[in-house]
């Protein structure tokens, strides 16, 4: 009997070129997925902070013969058949980055997954543009205003996790600390920037953004051309780790929620 395909190997067979047809037992090897990525052309603001909507941005689609075409959002519409079902994501997103104070001086600490109100896996970091590991011990506790966090243990094969608990609820610590988690080549905009327009049930702790681009024009064209919209709920964690074993499908992961 043939084992089903792992998530991991629809991940990895999505990015190999074409030739590979699904069951492929290649192995992926870390070197295959760097590319030089020019400064010039990071995502650094929202398309409406230059005037724009958030529909105007651009569409790259990928056909099942293996080739591209590039599009315009607002094409999505006409790239569809009726009937077609979209499936979006109704997580809104936190601000899960908090300011905290260690042994080390000021860092951040980064929510990812929550376990309960005050137990989570977070990431440690210097700095939105410096990332860890840290050199932090299990059992060491961070202060965050009135409030502690203790790092309990890292995430096995993810040093730069830890799982963390706090001394109140992480809920009431993003609402008087937290900011939303951004990257040194971005600023931090407005919580309604990284929220979409299913955004419904807070748990994200980075925004999952396949659906930023629908505006309700896009939303409203869609229904006219009977084509289906149906939400799931998966609360995001961090997306800053980097993949750290030769081979890709050994990475360790975190889990996720979703409903």
């Amino acid at each position: 009997m043939v084992d089903p395909p792992r998530p991991t190997d629809n991940i990895r067979l999505a990015i190999s070129s074409a030739r590979h047809t699904m069951g492929d037992s290649r192995i992926m090897k870390r070197e295959e997925l760097s590319f030089e990525r020019p400064t010039d052309l990071f995502a650094s603001q929202p398309p409406e902070m230059r005037g724009q909507s958030r529909d105007e941005v651009r569409l790259m689609v990928t056909w099942p013969e293996g080739n591209n075409s590039h599009h315009v959002f607002t094409d999505l519409p006409i790239l569809l058949k009726q009937g077609d079902l979209l499936v979006v994501n109704e997580s809104a997103t936190l601000p899960a980055s908090l300011p905290a104070t260690s042994q080390l001086g000021n860092i951040r600490l980064n929510l990812s997954t929550r376990f309960s109100d005050n137990l989570w896996i977070a990431e440690p970091r210097w700095s939105a543009s410096r990332p860890g590991p840290l050199p932090l011990e299990e059992g060491e506790t961070l202060q965050i205003g009135d409030a502690t966090a203790k790092l309990l243990k890292s995430y096995p094969g993810i040093p730069r996790l830890w799982l963390t608990h706090f001394s109140i609820s992480a809920a009431s610590l993003m609402a008087k600390y937290g900011e939303p988690i951004h990257y040194s080549y971005a600023p931090v905009y407005p919580m309604e920037a990284y929220q979409t327009l299913f955004s419904m049930f807070p748990g994200s702790a980075e925004m999952p953004s396949a659906a930023r681009p629908i505006t309700p024009r896009v939303h409203n064209t869609l229904v006219a051309h009977g084509i289906g919209i149906t939400g799931l709920t998966l609360h995001t964690g961090v997306s800053s780790l980097e993949i750290e074993d030769e081979i890709v499908e050994h990475q360790a992961l975190y889990p996720e929620t979703f409903h």
